[in-house]
């Protein structure tokens, strides 16, 4: 009996020396010091504000010099592009999501060592309230520390095809629909919803019937006519591309004009980088509303609120915010356009003639052929949205376009260093395994916004290899899934019914 009762003794003093043991074990995977993983030598914290208006699965873009936070720190380094992570943490640093989808775009001047500046673009995913800041870390490391690069789903499946008619085309794939892009005209000749319904229609037809239709057809035919599907007159090239954003480049054949397009999952923006200061231009929408043109039916509606049948003609500066959408109402579906910048230039809408076969609307012109937008600097976003009432559709465009507000924190090392593993995984998403993206093509720098000449950060497969956090830490990475499996299959559908070459 007393034998028996010194063994519960002893057991009675190791536990606690277990508990302590395991502990450490946990610590030593999932970081110390509210660390995610001491394995990684450094990180900065991102808060992002919804800056007044509702989110949902906005994509952040966070400019950032990797170079510039290790001088901060008293380090330096070539950064391992490999190494980034992107993590959601709550205020006590605690980490709700360690698999935020992410890319990492190489600015125009990147050099590891002296110059590792660029752009991660993240997937703030589900719904964000108005009033709400969430808080990111970007973990990153140096060249030497064997991370490997983590795989996400690619919502925005980019490649080059030639399209019907014959033309050179990016084709570009979204969980929002099916563009496709000229690249020797610089416009859009195709939007593609779930349904297979094209909301832009370009075609060889004569004129209103289909070679009128585009966009942006940015600028009119006697000063050049670029940047309008169907033409043989810019330059485009892929800047890079990612599981979260493709951006192109399109330059007129005389340089003097130049545009960049973003494309999201959901939506598309254009920035305009150079103009031709002897010239006016304007921003069009020419074509099909839910693939075909019923001017009787269809709607238009602007950011006022103000809505008819897409048989009335209005022209007058659009007062506040200056979008307008167009909307099938058998569909339930509306297509939006935005021009970000506020101003008092005149706007107008019309039904074509003497055939009403498309929409032409116009940012900057008059009921005529007048053309009023000047400078650079102008941008311009659309896209399809499943909504047609005005509220909704107007939390949308706001969700699109109005800026959040992005702050960084001071960079922040390791206290806890610990030797980095030979292999070190991030568990894959739950949704699916990456398609290699396209290898961007180089190109030049420009301003305002640089041409970056890296390959996309987020194409690599994650390897078989057994994880190396323990059990205890896996709730903590798997959390938080990207999508739903409701979602995946209306990926599935998008991808295998919208997309026809």
């Amino acid at each position: 009996m007393k034998s028996k009762f010194l063994s519960l003794a002893w057991l009675a003093l190791l536990v606690p020396v277990l508990v302590v043991l395991m502990s450490s074990a946990s610590d030593s995977a999932a970081g110390t010091d509210g660390w995610w993983d001491s394995t990684w030598a450094y990180r900065v914290p991102v808060t992002v504000s919804a800056n007044s208006f509702s989110r949902n699965n906005k994509p952040v873009e966070v400019p950032i010099n990797f170079t510039t936070l290790l001088n901060s720190l008293g380090k330096s380094g070539s950064l391992d592009p490999n190494s980034i992570r992107v993590i959601e943490v709550d205020n006590a640093d605690n980490t709700l999501n360690a698999n935020v989808p992410f890319q990492f775009d190489k600015g125009a001047g990147y050099n590891a060592a002296t110059n590792a500046e660029g752009t991660v673009v993240f997937l703030m995913e589900g719904n964000t309230g108005g009033g709400q800041a969430r808080r990111f870390q970007i973990y990153f490391d140096l060249v030497g520390s064997n991370h490997m690069l983590p795989s996400f789903y690619d919502r925005v499946q980019t490649t080059s095809i030639i399209d019907a008619y014959g033309y050179d085309t990016y084709k570009i794939v979204t969980p929002g629909g099916t563009y496709r892009y000229h690249k020797a005209g610089g416009g859009f000749a195709s939007l593609i919803d779930i349904n297979t319904n094209d909301w832009i229609s370009w075609n060889p037809a004569g004129a209103n019937k289909g070679d009128f239709r585009g966009i942006p057809n940015m600028v009119n035919p006697n000063d050049g006519g670029y940047f309008h599907p169907g033409r043989n007159i810019v330059s485009t090239t892929l800047a890079y591309d990612g599981p979260l954003r493709t951006r192109l480049r399109s330059v007129s054949n005389d340089g003097k004009w130049e545009t960049v397009w973003d494309i999201f999952p959901t939506y598309a923006r254009m920035t305009v980088v150079r103009v031709d200061p002897t010239k006016y231009y304007w921003f069009l929408y020419e074509g099909t509303p839910g693939g075909v043109f019923e001017p009787s039916t269809d709607l238009v509606t602007k950011s006022d609120g103000t809505q008819a049948t897409a048989d009335v003609s209005w022209t007058g500066d659009i007062p506040g915010e200056e979008w307008v959408y167009f909307t099938d109402p058998a569909l339930g579906r509306s297509l939006f356009v935005i021009h970000h910048q506020e101003d008092d230039k005149v706007d107008s809408y019309r039904p074509s003639s003497p055939d009403p076969v498309m929409t032409i609307l116009g940012f900057g012109r008059d009921s005529t052929a007048g053309r009023y937008l000047t400078g650079a600097d102008r941008q311009l976003s659309f896209g399809l949205v499943d909504k047609s009432l005005f509220s909704d559709v107007r939390t949308v465009v706001r969700d699109v376009y109005k800026p959040l507000d992005i702050s960084k924190g001071a960079p922040e090392s390791n206290p806890n260093p610990q030797s980095t593993p030979s292999v070190t995984v991030v568990p894959p998403t739950t949704t699916a395994t990456l398609a290699p993206t396209n290898t961007p093509t180089p190109t030049g720098t420009f301003t305002p916004i640089p041409t970056f000449t890296s390959t996309p950060t987020a194409t690599a497969v994650i390897p078989t290899v057994t994880p190396t956090y323990t059990p205890t830490e896996m709730p903590t990475i798997t959390a938080t899934a990207p999508a739903p499996i409701e979602y995946l299959i209306y990926m599935g559908a998008v991808f295998s019914d919208v997309t026809p070459d």
